[in-house]
């Protein structure tokens, strides 16, 4: 059991609850309400999500971004049929054995340095035998990425149009949706349904949120009954669904998920430059959301691990996440421990 007297960069998963989420809970637990989405709460946030992101999409509820993206996978491709992601992507690295057995779906992997895939990646990917034989009908993305970096506007449209253009479609893993929108300073429908994404999931877990997250079907027509079916399959039927209804409204309002993404953004844009001061480490990726990967020596790595400040990834660096909770003295606590061991 590990028990923590510092701020942890870990992960954004690894803070608590923003006190006005905390509030719009309380706020929902004071009656009965009906049960399974038949709420106010749940009703009234799916009219506020319709004038965000159209009248003809579908939106749906669910307590995990495993539960949403496999939902999405399943919902989207027929038996037999592939998809297509990064060789670091989520689903793939940390979710493949939950996808097999839930839907059987084999993924294509498409390496990448840095987490982000180019049209011209799709194109070389389909030219090899395994995607020839098989069928890659699903492109999956994930903004901000699994290194911290992000989908312009204009890079998520030329892939839009690549993947239809090859007969796939386009689901997004947002379950960092909000630190890339916050960064490019868009809304999340400029980095979706603007751009022609068919579906995508928005994280509230990792930004403020007890737990929760939303997925969005952009034709609700064509995919309507059978993600309510895979949502059941999926056993994300929540019966008191209001409270993850109720904290999305709250999240939404004066968009708050956009003052929180800033705010974890802006503290791993510190961090980053404070790390940079240090000759003997390099930061290996581009700091453009809420993630710092950073190659240390070898035994500094390892104290930063045993301190649970970071975390060591399979390449050997330091991945350190900040969140909506991180504040200058997080950071400056940090560098003030970190410092006598760089020297």
């Amino acid at each position: 059991m590990v028990y923590l007297n510092h701020h942890s960069f870990c992960s954004d998963n690894w803070s608590g609850i923003h006190p006005t989420i905390l509030t719009a809970i309380a706020e929902s637990n004071a009656a009965h309400v009906p049960a399974y989405g038949d709420d106010h709460f749940t009703e009234r946030l799916n009219g506020l999500t319709k004038q965000r992101f159209g009248s003809d999409i579908s939106m749906y509820l669910v307590a995990t971004g495993t539960a949403a993206n496999v939902i999405a996978v399943s919902t989207m491709l027929k038996p037999g049929e592939t998809a297509l992601c990064a060789n670091t992507a989520h689903v793939y690295a940390n979710e493949y054995d939950v996808h097999e057995r839930f839907s059987n779906t084999p993924f294509l992997l498409i390496p990448t340095q840095d987490g982000k895939i180019t049209p011209n990646c799709i194109e070389n990917r389909l030219q090899q035998d395994d995607a020839r034989q098989n069928l890659p009908r699903l492109l999956v993305l994930t903004n901000a990425t699994e290194f911290g970096t992000i989908y312009t506007e204009q890079e998520t449209y030329a892939l839009v149009e690549c993947a239809h253009n090859n007969g796939m479609r386009v689901y997004i893993d947002g379950a960092r949706l909000s630190n890339a929108a916050a960064s490019l300073q868009k809304t999340i429908a400029n980095l979706t349904v603007n751009v022609g994404v068919d579906a995508f999931s928005w994280g509230g877990t990792k930004n403020g949120l007890l737990l929760g997250e939303m997925l969005i079907f952009r034709d609700c027509d064509q995919f309507d009954i059978l993600s309510k079916k895979n949502r059941m399959l999926a056993m994300q039927n929540a019966s008191k669904l209001r409270f993850v209804a109720a904290q999305f409204q709250a999240f939404l309002q004066n968009d708050l998920w956009m003052q929180l993404a800033l705010q974890a953004n802006d503290a791993a844009t510190l961090l980053a430059k404070k790390l940079k001061e240090y000759p003997n480490i390099q930061i290996v990726q581009k700091t453009q959301a809420n993630q710092v990967w950073v190659n240390f020596p070898s035994a500094v790595a390892q104290s930063i691990a045993n301190e649970h400040y970071g975390k060591i990834r399979s390449n050997g660096h330091v991945r350190l996440v900040t969140s909506w909770d991180t504040s200058h003295q997080d950071i400056e606590d940090f560098i003030a421990w970190l410092d006598p061991q760089l020297i």
